[in-house]
């Protein structure tokens, strides 16, 4: 896209400069009157290269060539002609270089070519067409060789070949077809040789050409098929019994067995399994043998002497393995679990004679890890004990669950009596959470929460009467927040503020605070001498906090005066001692949030205000919680979005208001729109007639003109077709749409008569068809789409109406076909029908060999850069190494392999630097070192063993550097390192035979 910009820009500058010249001269010269020096054009006698235009022409008058020349090199558009005058080719020259797009044309005006230059070298694709404008080939260029997918035609439009190059050289998969489309060659290229598959008649295999061979029986039906190669067996091989039965399916190499391998008896019983190497089974089941890496894993079974089984597992090499199970002599069951090189691993099952189950649980490398083992749980190879004390007399003390002797969880506690005492959660052996305590009577005593074993949150106390002693707020184990108290009559005591544990304002028993210094107060008593109300007054007028109370002692509301008027927040009670409402005063008039309750603690409203004005949201709710009503006021009057129901549940108003007047929505029945009432308007189809079908209906204004409100459409038939919401003639919403049977077609939502947002689509047999999303009508988010069997076709991304991100796309049988990432509508990352990409290039398989000519190296790359997995080889072709490229750099987890094919070592990259754990082996099979790595420096527990299994050193890295305990022995096991190492340095400890302190030499 720059580089059209870039030569567009620039041809517009060469015509705007040849226009001057033109218009200062009348001549244009012939590009045969120039001559070349140094490979740039001149006028003859001239001593400047020539800039200007050029005209040749042919005998007969009609042009050859049109282009241009700027300082003796062509630039710009130039075009070419047959004699005839028809168009030849034409593209763009820069500073002498064919540059950009060009098109070839035959001498009927047919397209023939096309594609781009840079620098006079072919890149990306070219298209060819034959001469009647069927298509011919399509190859793909870097720097003027062919590399990539190459395609070619028949001239009736069939496909001919399909290949891919190499730097210009066959090299990849190879497909071809004869004209009636019967595919005659499936093969790969290596290097312009055919290195596997068929080809003709011609089959070849690791380069070796060899025949496909066909054995019959008597009787016409086939007894073998597969390739010789100098007369020997190569490639996949399939034999067949005479009576049509297949005997098996495997793989040769060079006449010896090697490679997957499936073999059947005569009565089509599956009899081998596995894999083969060098001949020999290498793994998987063969006949009643099960092989690892060329050894048996060997069944076990042993019996009693009656002949009954008291023993069956499976070894592998002398371990065992897998699930066993042994009975006891009466038949029933000991045990069934699971083993892992010789170690209990997995799930397990125990029972003793009788039949009673003595564990049920799971191991981990022979450790008790989760579930029950003989009366004892384990969690994460915890103990988890269901823990219950007792009373010497028997009665219940306490009980819960103890994990590694520490309380964890739920726990309670009961007196002697067998009355609870309290009950709450542990966590670490420290109450956490809520707990509730009661007296020896069962009377509750205490609700409240502990938060790392300090009181948090609201407390409530009783008297052992069941009357309330205190309820109040704690801030971990300090009193914060409103306080109340009552004495044993039930007679208030305390009302007070606290703040961080101070008495802040309010009375406590006798005395008044305000702002936490003590004031007169004042108590007015009923006539039975029950506290009325109290609080301070200050030169006759009320300050600080002041309650009020019912005649039963409870309280009414309480809250602060400031000079005289309710001031902050207050709060109001029933009689019943249940919340009324909450609110705020600012001198006297209500303001901000007012909260309010039912009898029976149902919400009733929530309120604002401003100035003692209705102000922002309202909601009310009728006393089963249903909403009433919300919308909002300002400055008294109802104004934008309200809604209403009656209290059966139906809808009332849905709407706007505008200075307390409806003005959009539905209101009792009516709707309006900017402040107009709608009409309803009815539509029909066109035979007319009182007879005739509506076609649509719904609310218009402006004399039926304006479409407002919903509107329902309808099937000739009478069957509803679509319904949704119009705004000003312009679909809104939801919009849902039905086929003839009444089965939903599809779904979704307009803005301004754009689609928006999600739209779902469905198949007239009710499956699901599509989920698509769009932003203004544009496709922008997931899509998704299935077949009619319900198996997806395709997921992915859109971005301003284009592919971009992450698709995966399968055929009907559910194959996956594109697995990739997409950049603005181009193939950017990963896996497409026609091959691998990697930031929007294509990529090929690559393979290296080695001199003997091996397989060295296998994966796919795109120039230098390699991606995905790559598998690399010894010369005697076992495995040396495999692993994930992501963009070049190794990400992942790799391994390598000695040239024996024993493992090496295992660990993971990130971003080409080793990360995470790393272990390795000797030759030999034992343990070499265990590694930890962050960021490619050694980072975590570092461990290495000498070849006979002592322990070579143990110990920890930080950021490249030794730090913490380290110790070190000899190959003989004597410690010749016990020390602490800080930053890298000797810290503390013997180090060979030097003491060190504090980092420093001891001298002994």
């Amino acid at each position: 896209m720059k580089y059209r910009q870039r030569m567009k820009l620039t041809n517009t500058i060469y015509i705007l400069t040849l226009m001057l010249l033109i218009g200062c001269s009348n001549n244009v010269i012939d590009e045969d009157d120039l001559i070349e020096k140094a490979s740039l054009k001149y006028l003859n006698n001239h001593d400047e290269p020539y800039t200007g235009a050029i005209s040749s022409k042919f005998e007969n008058g009609n042009n050859k060539i049109i282009g241009q020349y700027k300082d003796g090199k062509r630039v710009g558009s130039w075009t070419f002609f047959y004699d005839s005058g028809s168009k030849k080719e034409e593209g763009s020259y820069l500073d002498g270089s064919m540059e950009g797009e060009w098109t070839s044309y035959s001498k009927d005006g047919i397209i023939v070519s096309k594609g781009e230059y840079v620098i006079s070298r072919k890149n990306g694709l070219w298209k060819y067409w034959y001469n009647d404008g069927n298509k011919e080939k399509e190859i793909q260029f870097v720097d003027d060789k062919r590399s990539g997918k190459s395609m070619t035609w028949f001239s009736d439009g069939k496909q001919k070949t399909s290949s891919n190059y190499i730097t210009g050289k066959l090299d990849g998969e190879f497909l071809e077809w004869d004209k009636d489309g019967k595919k005659i060659s499936e093969g790969y290229y290596k290097n312009t040789k055919k290195w596997s598959g068929f080809f003709g008649d011609d089959h070849y295999l690791e380069g070796r050409r060899g025949s496909l061979v066909r054995n019959f029986y008597k009787n016409g039906q086939k007894k073998a098929e597969g390739i010789l190669i100098d007369g020997i067996k190569n490639g996949n091989w399939s034999e067949w019994y005479a009576n049509g039965y297949k005997k098996y399916t495997g793989t040769y190499k060079d006449g010896k067995k090697d490679g997957r391998w499936i073999e059947w008896n005569q009565s089509k019983e599956e009899i081998i399994n596995g894999f083969y190497k060098n001949n020999a089974p290498w793994r998987g089941q063969f006949e009643n043998f099960f092989y690892s890496e060329g050894r048996i894993a060997q069944e076990y079974n042993e019996y009693f002497e009656n002949g009954e089984k008291k023993i069956t597992g499976t070894f592998v090499n002398n371990k065992k393995s897998g699930e066993w199970i042994e009975w006891y002599s009466n038949g029933q069951k000991k045990y069934i679990g699971n083993f892992l090189n010789g170690n209990r691993h997995g799930s397990w099952v125990e029972w003793d004679e009788s039949g009673n189950e003595i564990i049920d649980g799971e191991y981990k490398s022979g450790q008790k890890w989760n579930g029950q083992f003989g009366g004892k749980n384990y969690v994460s190879g915890l103990l988890r004990q269901d823990f219950v004390e007792k009373y010497p007399s028997g009665a219940l003390k306490s009980s819960g669950v103890l994990i590694n002797e520490v309380k964890i969880g739920q726990w309670s506690f009961w007196y002697e009596n067998e009355v609870i005492k309290e009950s709450g959660f542990f966590t670490n052996d420290i109450k956490d959470g809520e707990w509730e305590g009661y007296y020896e009577s069962g009377n509750k005593k205490f609700i409240g929460n502990f938060n790392n074993g300090k009181k948090d949150g609201n407390w409530i106390q009783w008297y052992d009467d069941t009357l309330k002693q205190s309820e109040g707020s704690y801030n971990l184990g300090i009193k914060n927040g409103e306080w109340i108290e009552w004495d044993d009559k039930g007679k208030v005591i305390v009302s007070i503020k606290y703040i961080d544990g101070e008495k802040w304002t309010g009375r406590y028993k006798e005395i008044f605070y305000l702002e936490g210094v003590e004031k007169k107060g004042v108590v007015i008593n009923y006539p039975d001498g029950q506290v009325k109300e109290e609080g301070i007054i200050f030169n006759d007028t009320k300050v600080g906090r002041w309650t009020e109370y019912f005649d039963n002692g409870k309280r009414k509301n309480t809250g602060l005066y400031i000079a005289g008027k309710e001031h902050g927040k207050w709060y109001y009670w029933y009689k019943s001692g249940k919340k009324e409402k909450v609110g705020v005063y600012q001198n006297g008039i209500k303001d901000g949030l007012w909260r309010g309750w039912y009898f029976n603690g149902n919400q009733f409203f929530e309120r604002n205000y401003k100035n003692g004005e209705k102000d922002g949201k309202w909601t009310w709710w009728f006393d089963n919680n249903q909403v009433k009503y919300s919308g909002f006021y300002k400055d008294g009057i109802k104004n934008d979005k309200w809604i209403e129901y009656d209290q059966s549940g139906d809808l009332n108003i849905d709407g706007t208001y505008k200075n307390g007047n409806p003005f959009n929505g539905l209101f009792k029945g009516e709707f309006y729109f900017d402040g107009e009432k709608a009409e309803e308007k009815i539509n029909y189809f066109s035979d007319g007639g009182t007879t005739a079908e509506i076609s649509s209906k719904g609310l218009t204004i402006n004399n039926g003109n304006i479409k407002i409100g919903q509107w329902n459409f309808y099937h000739k038939d009478g069957s509803k077709k679509s319904r949704g919401r119009y705004d000003n003639n312009k679909k809104n919403g939801e919009w849902v749409y039905w086929y003839k049977s009444g089965d939903k077609e599809k779904a979704g939502v307009f803005n301004d008569d754009l689609k928006n947002g999600k739209w779902e689509g469905w198949y007239f047999s009710g499956q699901k068809f599509y989920e698509r999303s769009y932003v203004s009508d544009k496709k922008e988010g997931e899509w998704i789409w299935w077949y009619s069997n319900g198996k997806m076709k395709y997921k992915g991304l859109y971005l301003n109406d284009k592919k971009d991100g992450k698709w995966q796309q399968w055929d009907e049988s559910g194959e996956i076909e594109i697995n990739g990432t997409y950049y603005n509508d181009i193939k950017w990352t990963g896996n497409f029908k026609d091959g691998m990409y990697f930031k929007g290039k294509m990529a090929s398989k690559v393979e290296e060999y080695h001199d003997n000519g091996s397989l060295k190296a296998e994966g796919m790359q795109i120039g230098d850069i390699k991606l995905d997995r790559w598998e690399y080889y010894y010369e005697n072709g076992n495995k040396k190494e495999n692993g994930i490229y992501k963009e070049g750099e190794k990400n992942g987890e790799w391994s390598t392999w000695y040239k024996s094919g024993k493992k090496k070592d295992i660990g993971s990259y990130i971003n080409d630097k080793k990360d995470g754990g790393w272990r390795a082996w000797y030759y030999n099979g034992q343990r070499y070192y265990k590694r930890n790595y962050k960021n490619g420096q050694k980072h975590g527990s570092w461990t290495w063993w000498y070849d006979n299994g002592q322990k070579k050193y143990q110990g920890n890295y930080d950021n490249g550097k030794k730090n913490g305990e380290w110790f070190e022995w000899t190959s003989n096991g004597e410690l010749v390192i016990s020390g602490f190492y800080k930053n890298g340095k000797k810290w503390d400890g013997v180090f060979k035979g030097i003491k060190y302190s504090s980092g420093k030499k001891v001298s002994s």
